[in-house]
């Protein structure tokens, strides 16, 4: 299975390590969003072990350097061209020589001016985020409202409309970018909602679909459900506690005395990437079991072994000696100890089987569930409850009774103590295709796509299991609606079922790689089965969640698929909860857009909406100069650009080895 971060690394590294001047030394210069990118999979130490010895921003004041060669690794705006036109023209010669990256493809290429100077020009096209191995984003939460809030006028249904197409045709570049990364060419599927046309014309879609391999590639944004579920795996209460922005997760650590660490959560700890995506009860007994095998392995320490997480974390004060793995252990411990105590607090218990009777319609015994109202009311009545799983319930109940009477929806509110906001959250349902007010003589809605019995051993509050599961078992099944999930342009030849869940055969691959685009490559010679298996990429449109994340992993060792998962963004439950509220204000207030959604500027050149998504304002020009110590021999200033620091993929806190290596590194560049 090709990890999506490594391959994105790859190529990053790949570009830097191509340019090699003459004088073995060059300079990087980057924008805003390149550096961010750049950042997400590579540590600035790793930056500059790749005879980089200065890293610079375009848009700041930079001191000539005619000794040294650049390479630009930019996104590709009209505002960046001009800015390398402006380094080499006029007389003016920024740099030795210009190399120049671009992450995006290249749509505005008018740099003549600097065309002597120039000695690469390439296109990268890694402008997307790659979360994990197997899922990625393209960073746009604002989507969600342009999708579905609803038109304050008449007059501005038309605007809302070219905005939504124009953010869909930026997307669709961005899952191309995907594509080619991967080195795919895939057969394109989309979801046709029953309750309204597909998002936006069909031109978005058509950009992608020139395939000819036996690729799939799917939207389903109508499981709604699973944004609302409480889920145990170990990813979404880490996302939704203690993680900060950049990932990183702070957590207390026992020597006798405790003491407060920050660890970054990443694939680089393989501890995290083979909990996360657990249920709670597997992670804790997993974590327990490694545990007790460390202290096997290490015969110098006595004792019987831990039992539980207060056992555990008793004998890790004991292990000063075992740096490293203690902070491991301690960080994972506190993680697992802090979400069985939410677990209680919140009486996650008694809500989570409402919930999920709501959600499948039927109880734990698999009956239908009659007393629902009864189990509901004591729930929204208590104050140890929360409101915001109060929220979930009755959005949970009124999808499961597709409608409920608008005095007992009053009811409910009333019983649950909801804030107008609150309620504003669940009205907001009806905008996604949800009926939430039935009158008596309505009929149920009807409902085409739905989830299948799981009759595998299963835990009483995980019964439910993401709509995707259904989509995706189906297509590969060759079960999937055709009229519900049409193909672009010609469907796939269809393959005998049985071949479908196992590798597909030499000449198989051989024969759907034969008409392949430019940037498709054969196989490796002597490359195994698993380097061969069929590979599915999903979008989910609007945002998907960490048990969506979770399906795709499991379906691909279950399928014998690779399964790649991405979406505009990454949600939790709360935060969906969040969106629902502003839905009506067009997300004025939300966290991804506080000023709410853009006015539309008509018609326009997709070059015209990506210059306004990346556009970055020039630095200051520099105060007068100053009487400066004169640089000693072999030394560069120090860069223009905040450190990588930040966005670096560590997973365990910076170790004293590494510490010293950057240290050495900034004596030798300032840097």
């Amino acid at each position: 299975m090709t990890s999506l971060i490594n391959s994105v690394r790859t190529k990053f590294l790949d570009a830097i390590r191509s340019v090699n001047p003459p004088g073995r030394w060059k300079i990087l210069v980057v924008d805003e969003h390149s550096q961010q990118l750049l950042g997400s999979v590579l540590k600035q130490f790793d930056i500059l072990e790749e005879n980089v010895t200065l890293i610079e921003s375009i848009t700041n004041y930079r001191d000539p350097q005619p000794q040294f060669e650049a390479m630009y690794l930019l996104m590709s705006t009209s505002q960046n061209v001009d800015r390398i036109i402006k380094d080499f023209s006029n007389g003016h010669q920024q740099y030795a020589a210009a190399n120049l990256f671009f992450v995006d493809a290249v749509r505005t290429s008018n740099c003549l001016p600097a065309e002597p100077h120039l000695k690469t020009l390439q296109e990268l096209f890694i402008n997307f985020w790659a979360i994990e191995a197997q899922a990625f984003t393209v960073k746009m939460p604002g989507s969600f409202f342009s999708m579905y809030s609803p038109p304050r006028s008449e007059n501005a249904f038309r605007p809302a409309r070219d905005a939504l197409e124009e953010e869909l045709k930026f997307t669709s570049k961005m899952i191309m970018n995907v594509c080619i990364t991967l080195n795919e060419y895939p057969f394109i599927r989309y979801y046709v909602p029953t309750h309204h046309p597909p998002l936006g014309s069909s031109r978005w879609r058509t950009n992608l679909a020139r395939g000819n391999e036996a690729r799939a590639y799917e939207s389903a944004d109508n499981d709604y459900v699973s944004r609302l579920l409480h889920s145990w795996c170990s990813v979404i209460w880490t996302n939704t506690r203690r993680q900060t922005p950049n990932g990183l997760y702070k957590f207390q650590t026992a020597i006798g005395a405790y003491e407060d660490k920050t660890a970054i959560l990443s694939d680089n700890d393989n501890v995290w990437t083979a909990l996360r995506h657990m249920h709670m009860r597997e992670t804790i007994d997993k974590l327990m079991a490694d545990f007790n095998q460390f202290l096997q392995d290490n015969a110098g320490f006595k004792g019987e072994g831990a039992a539980s997480l207060s056992d555990m974390k008793d004998m890790l004060a004991n292990l000063p000696q075992y740096q490293e793995q203690r902070e491991k252990f301690s960080l994972h411990l506190n993680m697992a100890q802090e979400c069985m105590g939410i677990f209680e607090r919140d009486k996650l218990p008694v809500v989570a089987t409402v919930e999920q009777n709501c959600a499948t319609g039927l109880t734990a015994e698999g009956k239908t569930p009659k007393t629902l109202v009864e189990e509901m009311v004591p729930i929204l009545d208590g104050r140890d409850v929360i409101n915001a799983n109060k929220v979930r319930i009755i959005a949970l109940y009124i999808q499961y009774r597709d409608g409920v009477p608008d005095e007992d929806r009053r009811r409910l509110y009333q019983h649950a103590r909801l804030s107008i906001a609150e309620q504003d959250a669940v009205n907001a349902l009806l905008h996604l295709g949800i009926r939430i007010s039935r009158a008596p003589g309505d009929r149920d809605t009807k409902k085409r796509l739905k989830q299948k019995t799981n009759n595998e051993d299963e835990y009483e509050l995980s019964r439910y299991k993401p709509l995707l599961q259904t989509v995706i078992e189906d297509h590969v099944g060759n079960r999937l609606d055709p009229i519900m999930f049409p193909y672009v342009k010609d469907a796939p030849s269809i393959a005998p079922a049985p071949s479908l869940r196992s590798s597909p055969a030499p000449q198989s691959a051989t024969s759907l790689r034969s008409a392949k685009p430019s940037w498709h490559r054969a196989p490796r010679s002597g490359a195994g089965a698993q380097d061969v298996r069929q590979r599915l990429i999903v979008f989910v449109a609007g945002g998907m969640t960490y048990s969506e994340m979770r399906e795709a992993y499991l379906m691909s060792k279950s399928l014998n698929k690779d399964i790649i998962i991405g979406s505009t963004h990454t949600l939790t439950p709360r935060q969906f909860i969040d969106d629902l509220k502003v839905l009506d204000l067009g997300g004025v207030g939300s966290r991804a857009i506080p000023n709410g959604l853009r006015e539309s500027k008509g018609p326009r050149p997709l070059q015209a909406y990506y210059d306004e998504r990346y556009f970055t304002k020039d630095a200051p020009p520099p105060a007068p100069a100053q009487a400066q110590p004169r640089q000693e021999h072999g030394r560069v200033n120090k860069p223009s650009v905040p450190s990588f620091a930040s966005s670096t993929v560590s997973v365990n806190s910076t170790s004293v080895k590494e510490k010293e290596e950057r240290k050495k590194k900034r004596g030798l560049f300032k840097f």
